[in-house]
């Protein structure tokens, strides 16, 4: 029987205003709320309350927080009542020094989220070698993947309907090592095949004469490109970015993972999102492996080497098997990657909390 403070289970999300909420947040409550769960969702700032009234802390059986550094926050959701999930979907501590948080990354707010994790009542993480890291913290941690809830991700088909072939990558700021890999492959590659352009969204930066263009838009990471093979755009916010991904009309995408300690714990949502979207693409073997069937849904690959040939294969293929291999991409994600086939995994996460 549950221990419920009304009539039905009351939870609040809070989110730390990244896009990670798409999956693991937005999600999960959109479903429990389709069981008559009470659900209410709000951002996190900083603070005791975490920006939130007491009054709601006090009213909620559950509050899922993302990532928070704030032991107060997490004893005074306690004190009122309230169950904690504390969702961790990143290596943080981790991070190298190119990514943005590492300055703020310092012992102190590492201290800091390391005390919340031995007071929260569960842990939820994407992958086991994030829970292999920060089970000492807890007895309560669990592998929850991400998955896409369709209804979200799913859009109509936007082929790409002229003579040159798209590639594409789509990422944010933490991505500086990656497009730094991949920069004097795509250098080679556009040289050999002038029928190709890269297409870059969010980080990755564009130049002009005029300095504040780059100043603006952010550190241009492929200057070799030559200007007429190069095309980029700004990202788009989290809730319209589904459709900004057919909007760029790829015909192939690309996702490169520089192998470290802190990517090491990140999870295989580009593998998602490309195929949803019925894009081929190639990746790094060592993060997608369980995600891509090589040589049927997209390709896997490591060295600078590889990724050139994985990508010169699909530039040169032939435009149809390209596409099967994108709707190979769609159906495999569709089958094995849809949210609706695993929420009762946070349910029963959920409903085993409010039963002690």
């Amino acid at each position: 029987m549950l221990k419920i403070k009304g009539n039905r289970p009351r939870v609040i999300a809070i989110h730390n205003s990244t896009g990670s909420r798409v999956y693991r947040l937005l999600p999960q409550v959109k479903h429990l709320a389709s069981l008559g769960w009470d659900i209410k969702v709000r951002g996190l700032k900083a603070g005791a309350k975490g920006g939130i009234e007491a009054e709601m802390l006090e009213w909620a059986d559950i509050v899922v927080t993302e990532m928070t550094y704030s032991p107060l926050f997490i004893k005074t959701i306690k004190k009122l009542g309230a169950k904690v999930v504390y969702e961790l979907d990143d290596l943080m501590e981790k991070v190298t020094k190119l990514h943005p948080a590492y300055p703020e990354m310092n012992w102190w707010r590492t201290y800091m989220t390391y005390k919340c994790l031995t007071m929260t009542d569960a842990i939820t993480t994407t992958v086991l070698p994030l829970k292999e890291h920060y089970k000492w913290f807890s007895d309560n941690i669990h592998v929850l993947p991400n998955y896409l809830d369709l209804d979200f991700w799913e859009k109509p088909y936007l082929p790409n309907t002229s003579n040159t072939i798209r590639i594409g990558w789509i990422g944010g700021t933490s991505h500086k090592e990656d497009l730094m890999f991949l920069a004097p492959v795509l250098e080679k590659l556009l040289k050999k095949y002038k029928n190709t352009k890269f297409i870059c969204v969010g980080f990755g930066g564009t130049s002009s004469e005029n300095e504040w263009v780059e100043f603006q838009y952010g550190e241009h990471m492929f200057k070799g490109l030559p200007k007429e093979q190069y095309e980029y755009s700004l990202g788009a916010p989290v809730e319209v970015f589904p459709s900004k991904i057919p909007a760029m009309r790829l015909d192939i995408g690309v996702a490169p993972v520089v192998n470290n300690v802190f990517a090491k714990c990140k999870s295989n949502c580009k593998a998602q999102e490309y195929g949803i979207n019925r894009i081929p693409g190639v990746y790094t073997k060592f993060l997608y492996k369980d995600a891509v069937i090589d040589g049927k849904t997209g390709f896997l690959a490591e060295t600078q080497d590889e990724w050139y040939e994985k990508l010169a294969t699909l530039i040169e293929m032939k435009q149809k098997d390209r596409r099967e291999m994108g709707e190979n991409a769609y159906e495999h994600i569709k089958k094995n990657f849809n949210f609706k086939d695993h929420a009762h995994k946070w349910v029963n996460l959920y409903e085993s909390l409010l039963c002690h």
